[in-house]
C-alpha cells in the first residue's frame, strides 16, 4: 500500500511547491465591450439591469455558429450566460425560438430560464413563452412538441 497517500503532513510543508490558479481579470463587458460594437447595445442594456460579464462569458453569449456547451463549476454563472445567450440570439441576431434548445436538471431551472429570458432587453414575452427550456431527462425521454424543429437547433 502507498504510504503517501496517508500521511499526515499538509501539502507544502515540506517545501514541495503548491501550484496556484492564476488569478482571473476583473474586466467585465463594461470595458471590454467598446461603443463601437454591434453588439454594444445589447450588452449595455444588461449592464443596466445588473449583469456584468466577464471575457469568457462575453464570447459564450456573442457564439451564434451552432451549438455551445458550457461546462463550470458552482456558481460561475453558467446560468447567466444561457439566458443572456439566449437573449441575444433572438434579440440581436433574430433567431427563431424554435431553433432553440436550453437543458438543465431540474424543471425548477427550466421555468426559472423561462422567467429570466423574458426579463430580457428586447426578448419579446411571446418568443420567451415558445422556447423549449426542458430538463435533460424530459428531452431524452419524450418526443419534441410539435412545432418544433429539433433537428435544426442553434
Amino acid at each position: 500500500m502507498n504510504k503517501l497517500l496517508f500521511h499526515n503532513i499538509p501539502l507544502g510543508a515540506t517545501g514541495e511547491r503548491i501550484p496556484q490558479a492564476k488569478v482571473a481579470s476583473a474586466r467585465t463587458s463594461r470595458e471590454m465591450v467598446k461603443p463601437g460594437d454591434s453588439d454594444a447595445a445589447y450588452f449595455r442594456r444588461l449592464e443596466e439591469g445588473g449583469i456584468l460579464l466577464n471575457s469568457p462569458q462575453i464570447a459564450a453569449v456573442r457564439h451564434h455558429q451552432g451549438p455551445l456547451l458550457t461546462l463550470a463549476g458552482a456558481g460561475s454563472g453558467k446560468t447567466s450566460v444561457l439566458i443572456c445567450r439566449t437573449g441575444y440570439l433572438l434579440s440581436v441576431r433574430g433567431i427563431s425560438p424554435s431553433q432553440l434548445l436550453l437543458l438543465t436538471f431540474s424543471n425548477k431551472a427550466a421555468a426559472e430560464m423561462r422567467e429570466r429570458i423574458a426579463q430580457l432587453p428586447g426578448v419579446r414575452e411571446s418568443d420567451a413563452a415558445r422556447l423549449q427550456a426542458r430538463t435533460f431527462h424530459s428531452f431524452s425521454l419524450f418526443p419534441a412538441p410539435s412545432g418544433s424543429s429539433a433537428g435544426n437547433l442553434q
